[in-house]
């Protein structure tokens, strides 16, 4: 995780659920300074992780296949962009990459301690 002139690292955490049978959402939004604790945290976490390109890294813009972890994650700083939803892939900047070599624990290990940190973070209020 790189900061560049200032650069915030903001990340979302989308809660999925089944309300009375139908599909629902909750979206938590955090913002993160260069610097601050949470920053530097979820940085080393970055750094210890580490992703492949497949056949699937040559196409821009494809979807993710589903969702094992119940939530996805979503995190901004500078020119990066990631999503994470626990398979074993995760979209970098526009493009699709294997995490891990066998199943999803890698992904779904990475997503827990990123959500960790935002367990003792306060979010941002919208209101």
């Amino acid at each position: 995780l790189s900061f560049e002139g200032g650069d915030t690292l903001s990340v979302n955490r989308v809660d999925l659920a089944i309300e009375d049978g139908n599909p629902h959402m909750t979206s938590t939004m955090y913002y993160f300074e260069e610097g601050s604790p949470e920053a530097e945290a979820i940085g080393e976490i970055l750094a210890r992780y580490s992703y492949r390109r497949s056949l699937r890294t040559l196409f821009p813009n494809i979807d993710l296949d589903g969702n094992d972890a119940g939530y996805w994650l979503h995190l901004w700083c500078g020119d990066l962009y990631l999503t994470s939803g626990g398979t074993r892939e995760i979209y970098v900047n526009d493009h699709v990459y294997r995490m891990g070599l066998l199943g999803n624990q890698n992904n779904q290990a990475f997503m827990e301690e990123i959500s960790s940190v935002l367990t003792e973070a306060e979010p941002f209020d919208v209101s």
